[in-house]
Formats: structure tokens, C-alpha cells, sequence
């Protein structure tokens, strides 16, 4: 019989997935047998969990902490694919890909994962049609917005890209003075905008000056969301498309 902890962790893994996206509209007896098959890991800052082309073993729910995805070069350059957060999965594209991670991945902070055998995950795209059409529809949104973000960094200068980092951070229905809490430390931040760590300090300088920011340690008051808004709006092609835009801009119109 298993016992209280036990039978806690399997609720709480399938619970999860229950709230994901790729997996919320699978069987209730789909995602127990998932949950059954995982295991709680509680991993500390920077702790590597896999490496680009090691073979794949799980897919991980992040239910605390952040994960980096990134690659190296031969040379040892970094480059940031993305950063996730709690909520979110990663590593189960793996399966499409020979078997093989496409990526790095390395906890920031303190973290805890919930990691699911990926042979399951690959069974279940071979043998259900509606959860295949799910995960094609999922990674096709996944494409979608990676693109969105390769055209925002051409168009957009630094100061509005780390501008639009922050007004992410904003609730919907923010609007006059917000003050924000950065998720993780600046240089990681500035890994995940694709920057150097002196071009983030000169663009946050200069949005400082462009736009009323207050910065202390990891805190950033924001004077003005609308004009926060305003200022890296101007610049990006999908600002009819974004959703965080459209809220802020609505809510600014009805006050």
C-alpha cells in the first residue's frame, strides 16, 4: 500500500500536467499512469541536468525555480535558447529528435522538477492520434513564437527589448506604478535578450533616462506601464498581436 507522502506525490504530479497545456485534455487514467512512472527532483543553483545529444531519459515540469535551455560552441560560447519558469515543461520535443537532446539545461536557482519517462511521452504520440494532432499544434505554436522573437530582436533596439522583458513581468490589468521583481539576476537576463553584459548595462542606462525606471538590487519601479508600453510598442511588428500589449493598452482607454 503506498503510503500518504507517496500517494501526495503522485496527486501532485498529475495535477500538474493537468494544468500544462500539452496535457490538460488527456484521460484522467493517461496522466495517473504518467504520474506513477515520475519522480520529484530537488535541485539546487546551477545544477547541470543535461547536456546537448545526451540521450534522452525524461521530459521535466518545473514546479519551482527556473531552467535554463542553451547551447555551447566549440570554442565555449553560450548562447541562451530560453529561460523557463515554473509551470512549463521542457525536453519533450527530444523525442522527435532521434532520441537526443537539442539543448543544454541548467536550473538558475533553487528548483524543484517533476521528471516523466520520455518512452512514455513517445507512446503516447505514436499510439494517440488527438494527443499527436495536440503535440504537432503545440510545437507549431512553440515554432510560431521563437519566430516572433528572432524578428522582435531585429527591430527593436536594446533599451525596448529589456523593456519588453519587463512589461512581460507586469499583471494585465497593471496600469500607473508597478513595481516589479526581477526573476533572476541581471546577467541572465541579459543572456536570455541575446546581449552582452556591457550592452545591458548601457540599455538599461538608457531606458532608465527614456523611461522613469527605479532600480534597487533586483526591484524595478516602473513610473508609467502605458508609457512603458508606448516606448517599446512603437517598434515591434506584432504589438496588434500581443496580448500583454492589448490588455494594458485597453484598460489605459476604459480609465
Amino acid at each position: 500500500m503506498a503510503s500518504s507522502s507517496t500517494a501526495n506525490a503522485l496527486t501532485d504530479a498529475q495535477d500538474s500536467l493537468r494544468m500544462t497545456p500539452l496535457f490538460q485534455a488527456l484521460p484522467e487514467e493517461t496522466l495517473q499512469a504518467l504520474a506513477m512512472k515520475s519522480h520529484v527532483m530537488q535541485s539546487g543553483k546551477r545544477k547541470l541536468l543535461f547536456v546537448h545529444e545526451d540521450p534522452v531519459e525524461h521530459f521535466f515540469l518545473i514546479r519551482k525555480g527556473h531552467v535554463k535551455l542553451f547551447r555551447e560552441s566549440e570554442q565555449g560560447h553560450e548562447v541562451v535558447l530560453d529561460i523557463v519558469s515554473a509551470g512549463n515543461i521542457f525536453g519533450e520535443i527530444a523525442v522527435f529528435n532521434e532520441g537526443l537532446y537539442s539543448y543544454s539545461a541548467e536550473t538558475i536557482d533553487d528548483s524543484e522538477l517533476i521528471a516523466f519517462p520520455a518512452e512514455l511521452l513517445g507512446t503516447l504520440v505514436r499510439e494517440d492520434h488527438a494527443f499527436c494532432q495536440t503535440m504537432l499544434t503545440y510545437m507549431a505554436a512553440k515554432t510560431l513564437a521563437k519566430e516572433k522573437e528572432i524578428e522582435t530582436r531585429a527591430l527593436q533596439e536594446a533599451p525596448q527589448r529589456i523593456g519588453c522583458f519587463l512589461l512581460n513581468l507586469c499583471a494585465d490589468d497593471a496600469t500607473g506604478v508597478v513595481t516589479l521583481t526581477l526573476p533572476y539576476e541581471k546577467t541572465v537576463i541579459a543572456d536570455r535578450l541575446g546581449m552582452r553584459a556591457e550592452t545591458f548595462s548601457r540599455a538599461l542606462l538608457r531606458l532608465q533616462k527614456d523611461i522613469d525606471l527605479t532600480i534597487k538590487g533586483a526591484h524595478v519601479t516602473v513610473s508609467s506601464v502605458e508609457a512603458l508600453r508606448q516606448y517599446i510598442c512603437s517598434s515591434c511588428a506584432h504589438h496588434g498581436l500581443c496580448q500583454k500589449s492589448h490588455a494594458i493598452s485597453k484598460l489605459a482607454e476604459d480609465s
